[in-house]
């Protein structure tokens, strides 16, 4: 946030900021503000409130980055946050099987093997591309590398009876958004 804020340019990149900044503070509040979870329940309230301000946040993104100049990260930024959004909506399910995105909203709940097959066609396009210089490389090579792991869990993610790992999937996200921030500044 502190990164946009200081980025932003004129009035309206600043009002989305400043949009983008209370959404996130409302979502962060609500997360925490979940008192079934800490008995082990599973809120509905809490999911459906948490998930229309996650669409709320991704639509005021998608705005922007529909009118937003192309840079040379471009791709591998788009690759970075779809392993993201892949691994968050397998640690809601592993975490409660009713959990998803389209909890309490009208989002279609995700289709894993559309967009398994939407990650490997993003991975092709940007070895394909060349783009981005040597830090861009490896870490692409390092999304291959967790996403090939990932990968190889998709056939069991809409089973119920299969074992789930969230913790490692957490792990790579998490490293996932470090490394994009990384690059970022690089």
């Amino acid at each position: 946030m502190s990164a946009l804020q200081t980025e932003a340019q004129g009035s309206d990149e600043a009002d989305t900021v400043a949009e983008l900044d209370e959404l996130w503070a409302m979502l962060g509040k609500r997360a925490l503000d979940n008192p079934l979870a800490s008995v082990g329940y599973a809120d509905f309230n809490a999911f459906s409130d948490i998930n229309s301000l996650t669409l709320d946040i991704v639509g005021l993104l998608q705005r922007q980055k529909n009118s937003a100049a192309s840079g040379g990260k471009d791709l591998l930024y788009e690759l970075g946050a779809q392993l993201l959004k892949i691994s968050s909506e397998y640690i809601a399910l592993a975490t409660f099987p009713s959990a998803g995105i389209n909890t309490g909203t009208r989002a279609e709940p995700m289709d894993f093997a559309e967009e398994a097959i939407k990650m490997e066609k993003q991975i092709a396009e940007l070895e394909a591309s060349g783009t981005g210089g040597d830090a861009a490389r490896r870490m692409l090579d390092t999304l291959k590398t967790r996403w090939s792991f990932i990968k190889g869990m998709i056939p069991v993610l809409d089973d119920p009876e299969a074992g789930r790992v969230p913790l490692l999937f957490y792990r790579y996200s998490s490293q996932t958004a470090e490394d994009l921030l990384a690059l970022r500044s690089s």
